[in-house]
């Protein structure tokens, strides 16, 4: 019914209720929540709501996306993207139509899905960075985490989630879920996935933080096999590999 509530669950006590024409989503923030309807607003721990009425013409001026940058909010319209810090608004850059998700990175970038699965990437500045992830599918992006060391997951609308590599784009795992993505979040290690329909996943993501020489070794032990003539044969680790050689050069 549009109604935009805070409450307290340790207290078990509602901070705040009010109306937001046309909400569409709510976020956590440090300091409470933000959500997005027919305009951005507002709620602190306290209970005080303040509103943010963007800058142009009203049909480009109304917030399609909402998400957050640290402490800022970060907001994309049919037209630009912005920011919210300290209560002012600040236009970083201009957009194209058709933003479904827009969150910020660690470094500053920030991450925007759109309604044709395309992902772009802006630096801090909000310039456009060269940006492609393989074997997207065409579908709206439903949500966009970062995880670790340059890893991107992104949800779609057709229940698809998957993981790819923010340097190379290259696509290193997907699943199919019922019912559009949701929610991601990444936390201890791992890569929480909720649908629409509640339907979950995760995803461990400890080999992206460990040592590529460790990870490898694991892998071979578990996976001692390689593909000679048609046939899995049976094969010990190369002792040429950059890992083998390395390993040699340190042993006592």
């Amino acid at each position: 019914d549009g109604t935009l509530e805070l409450w307290d669950v340790e207290a078990d006590q509602q901070r705040y209720a009010g109306a937001l024409g046309a909400l569409e989503q709510v976020l956590t923030t440090p300091t409470g929540c933000a959500a997005r309807g027919e305009k951005i607003a507002t709620v602190d721990a306290r209970g005080t709501r303040q509103s943010f009425v963007l800058p142009g013409e009203s049909a480009a001026a109304r917030p399609v996306a909402l998400g957050r940058r640290g402490m800022d909010l970060l907001v994309a319209t049919d037209s630009s993207v912005m920011e919210i810090v300290g209560g002012e608004i600040r236009k970083i850059a201009d957009a194209a139509s058709g933003v479904t998700v827009i969150t910020g990175a660690p470094d500053g970038a920030i991450v925007l899905g759109f309604a044709d699965g395309n992902i772009e990437l802006l630096n801090a500045e909000g310039q456009k960075r060269d940006f492609i992830l393989e074997d997207t599918p065409v579908s709206p992006v439903t949500s966009i985490a970062l995880g670790p060391a340059g890893v991107i997951a992104v949800g779609y609308a057709t229940g698809l989630v998957g993981l790819w590599g923010m340097e190379d784009g290259k696509r290193f795992d997907t699943a199919r879920l019922h019912g559009a993505v949701k929610h991601l979040l990444v936390e201890d290690e791992r890569l929480y996935v909720g649908t629409e329909f509640g339907q979950r996943l995760s995803w461990h993501l400890s080999d992206f933080l460990g040592d590529r020489c460790a990870v490898l070794a694991d892998i071979w032990r578990e996976i001692p096999f390689t593909w000679q003539g048609g046939r899995a044969m049976a094969t010990a680790p190369p002792v040429d590999h950059d890992c083998a050689v390395a390993a040699a050069a340190d042993a006592p």
